[in-house]
């Protein structure tokens, strides 16, 4: 909120480059669900769920087969309206049509000829990412606590000490990495909304079943990121794309760009949220994100900027964590993706 008029401070931009387009066509987060061909089965029920951040789930159902069921977890990407499933040992490949349909691709990404009906189609609900399924990533453990990082979309979760998890740990400990560094594994497990450690429910990584790892293995660069320039989260100018799902035009003036910056020394961020000045304070580690003691000048404005500037410092109160894709910053409050922001550069 808006608490008081101390902030007198001028911002100077010189010509910034425009904006590009969302990185996404599809509005998320989305489920797609439609029966594929099977070369031995009547056919596979795919339902698809794409996460905003990044993360998917994908279950199939071979039908009239015993033990027909199989379900994977990873991140996905799009590039040129083509997304990626990428697990870690499989990737798969679907055309966005539209927001509402996708079509299965071969694996060079082209069309598949068959008078079969290859698409999945939006769901009306979400269906939740709850299956028990494989995971590879980075496992580390430091201070008595251990967090999980999928390697596929970079996402991390702390690791709940229930199911398999002492024969994790032990492994960690036998292991030839240093302490609090990164060990590469692989096991069975799924997500679960649990209590935190200091109290609101979060969601967490339960390991049902270990399988193995291998200390001279480690992630690779994510999906997102993979041959794209990173921008960096401090001393960068930041301008706003999009608040939830609604576009944020581009204004004619660089002046009236709704921006932030966060500033490397004081962990201090300062911007335009639509109407007025902000500046306040920021505090961060790994992929956690909040903002603290927000204020900003008074001045009044229209309508429809007053309401957005709003929508803007409702958002920078509710961060928790935030993502970076490639020059674009996603702010997400848990798992939602609840604003984006795009760097721009000086010429």
């Amino acid at each position: 909120m808006l608490t008081d008029d101390r902030l007198n401070r001028v911002d100077l931009l010189l010509d910034a480059v425009t904006a590009n387009a969302l990185p996404t066509p599809l509005s998320l987060p989305a489920s797609f669900a439609g029966a594929l061909p099977c070369a031995d089965c009547p056919g596979i029920m795919q339902t698809l769920t794409l996460r905003s951040d990044g993360l998917y789930r994908l279950r199939r159902v071979y039908q009239e087969k015993p033990n027909g069921l199989f379900a994977e977890a990873g991140g996905w990407q799009i590039t040129d309206n083509v997304l990626r499933l990428n697990n870690g040992p499989e990737t798969s490949l679907f055309a966005i049509l539209d927001n509402d349909t996708l079509r299965q691709l071969d694996t060079a990404g082209q069309p598949i000829k068959s008078p079969a009906d290859l698409d999945l189609r939006r769901n009306i609900q979400v269906d939740p990412l709850n299956d028990s399924v494989q995971w590879y990533g980075e496992f580390q453990y430091m201070a008595d606590a251990a967090t999980f990082t999928e390697c596929a979309s970079g996402l991390s979760w702390p690791v709940v000490m229930t199911g398999d998890y002492l024969t994790a740990e032990r492994n960690y400990s036998k292991s030839a990495v240093t302490p609090g560094s990164p060990l590469w594994v692989t096991f069975k497990g799924r997500l679960e909304q649990r209590p935190g450690i200091e109290g609101p429910v979060i969601e967490q990584m339960a390991i049902e079943k270990f399988n193995a790892s291998q200390p001279e293995k480690a992630c690779k660069p994510t999906a997102y990121n993979a041959g794209l320039a990173i921008a960096e989260l401090k001393n960068t100018y930041w301008k706003l794309l999009n608040i939830g799902d609604q576009q944020i035009p581009i204004s004619p003036s660089a002046t009236n760009q709704i921006h932030m910056i966060l500033a490397d020394q004081g962990s201090r961020v300062s911007g335009f949220s639509g109407c007025n000045q902000f500046n306040g304070s920021f505090k961060h580690s790994s992929q956690e994100l909040r903002f603290s003691q927000m204020a900003g000048t008074m001045m009044a404005c229209s309508s429809p900027a007053m309401e957005l500037e709003t929508k803007v410092l409702e958002a920078l109160n509710a961060t928790t964590h935030y993502r970076i894709e490639g020059e674009h910053l996603l702010l997400l409050t848990g798992n939602k993706v609840i604003a984006r922001f795009e760097s721009l550069y000086l010429r």
